[in-house]
């Protein structure tokens, strides 16, 4: 058994809230009693405030430097699964090196990559912590996917079915053209990002002009779609980073188009009868969920895709072509077989596709820590001494300082947009979910919940 606490940020809920539930599952499995589960910025106050203890990150910036540095000197071991690190471009380095940069890496003691590739290209600027501290396990998220956890989507996905009927979702992912904060908002920030490579800003400035085109390609897609088949309906789902607004006004007065953010996506995929995207990673996670697959390709410029999630769907790249398709889906037609070598591909990038990644990163927590009671022995001392600390003025301006840095990285209007992707959390709603997640796993276990903070849930087991 171990006492640390664990603390689990999340910054897009309807992304990342049931693949870190599920791992807080097999953690509890492995050992581990305590957790600190809800939004980013209610979760970096409590590790500021609370009992150090392990942190799980879902990405890193060099704007939070002097965090991670305090979190060390506090004794906390930190662990980095990233959200984004399943986006691949031709280049891959220009991803991975924004998302694991080079000078940030001594503060992570466990990193959890989604595959060998991703491994590999870190090996390539940084061979110590590739082959000492990098672990090949995929993304918690993906094993939802799988058939065994049908049944945890089972009635979010018959709630949707009863009230649109048989549908189509259509993920966009043109956040980087169609930004929920706007184009000045959206350049300033991503021009003024310390962990953001310049070449990469550049691939990014260049996918703001194609992405803003192709949000007018998919509105006469999808427009063309329910006008020819009227009988389903169409489930626009925008990228969470995404604005929603030019959805909603183009498809106003079209009875069979809803423009939905709600909800995760598994659930989504697990209801539809068919998946349209264009490259998005909710393309795979339809492949691995066995729905047919349509990358919907009107304009490409193949530096810019993200050619794994085109590579496993069916590539169409006129409307009258989609039309058919989508006619072939609702047929029991539709034909697409991924080729062997293009499933040995992907298992590259994705590791967990035949294996489930959350009770591996749990073992290897568990291994590590069981390795290390130096570190733990060390971080539990510091329990009582925090306890009182957390009082002193010098301290607390220290800790708010650091907090108000956090807030202050982003405009009032990109806070407000943050705040809202992180999302609510219920105790009800997190206790049915975490229940039913240990009960797929065959777990068995007593806990309670508590609301520590309006974003923030503290799980523990007794």
């Amino acid at each position: 058994m171990f006492e640390i606490p664990i603390y689990i940020p999340i910054e897009t809920k309807v992304r990342e809230y049931h693949g870190k539930l599920l791992l807080i599952a097999h953690l509890f499995k492995s050992g581990f009693q305590e957790y600190y589960f809800g939004s980013r910025t209610g979760i970096l106050q409590e590790t500021l405030y609370n009992n150090p203890g392990i942190v799980i990150l879902k990405s890193i910036e060099y704007e939070q430097e002097e965090y991670y540095s305090l979190l060390k000197k506090r004794g906390f071991i930190i662990i980095l699964i990233h959200a984004e690190g399943g986006i691949y471009y031709r280049d891959d380095y220009k991803s991975i090196i924004s998302c694991y940069p080079n000078n940030l890496l001594k503060f992570i003691d466990l990193n959890f990559v989604f595959g060998e590739k991703i491994r590999k290209t870190i090996q390539s600027y940084n061979n110590d912590f590739a082959n000492n501290n990098t672990y090949i396990t995929g993304e918690p998220r993906f094993d939802l996917l799988k058939d065994k956890y049908n049944i945890y989507f089972d009635d979010f996905a018959d709630k949707m079915i009863k009230k649109y009927g048989k549908y189509i979702l259509i993920n966009t992912n043109f956040s980087a053209g169609n930004s929920i904060v706007g184009k000045d908002n959206s350049i300033n920030y991503i021009m003024n990002n310390l962990t953001i490579t310049n070449s990469f800003k550049l691939v990014f400035i260049r996918r703001m002009d194609l992405t803003a085109k192709l949000v007018q390609d998919y509105i006469e897609a999808i427009k063309y779609l329910a006008i020819n088949i009227p009988e389903i309906s169409l489930i626009v789902r925008p990228h969470p980073s995404e604005s929603e607004i030019i959805y909603k006004e183009s498809f106003s007065n079209i009875r069979n188009i809803y423009v939905i953010k709600e909800g995760n996506v598994a659930g989504w995929i697990h209801g539809a009868i068919g998946v349209i995207h264009y490259d998005c990673t909710t393309g795979m996670e339809a492949v691995l969920s066995g729905k047919p697959v349509i990358s919907y390709l009107p304009r490409v410029d193949d530096e810019l895709l993200t050619w794994l999630p085109v590579k496993l769907s069916k590539i169409v790249t006129e409307k009258d072509t989609l039309l058919h398709e989508i006619t072939s889906i609702l047929n029991n037609e539709f034909y697409y077989q991924i080729s062997d070598d293009t499933i040995k591909i992907w298992k590259s990038y994705v590791h967990n596709i035949d294996i489930d990644a959350a009770p591996i990163i749990s073992d290897v927590i568990k291994s590590k820590c069981a390795e290390a009671p130096l570190i733990l022995s060390r971080n539990l001392k510091k329990l009582a001494i925090y306890r009182i600390i957390a009082y002193i003025k010098k301290i607390k301006k220290e800790l708010k300082v650091i907090y108000y840095k956090f807030l202050r990285c982003f405009s009032k209007s990109i806070r407000t947009e943050f705040l809202k992707k992180e999302g609510t959390y219920r105790i009800k709603e997190v206790d049915h979910d975490l229940s039913k997640l240990l009960d797929l796993i065959g777990f068995k276990c007593k806990y309670r919940l508590s609301k520590v903070s309006p974003g923030v849930v503290r799980i523990k087991r007794f």
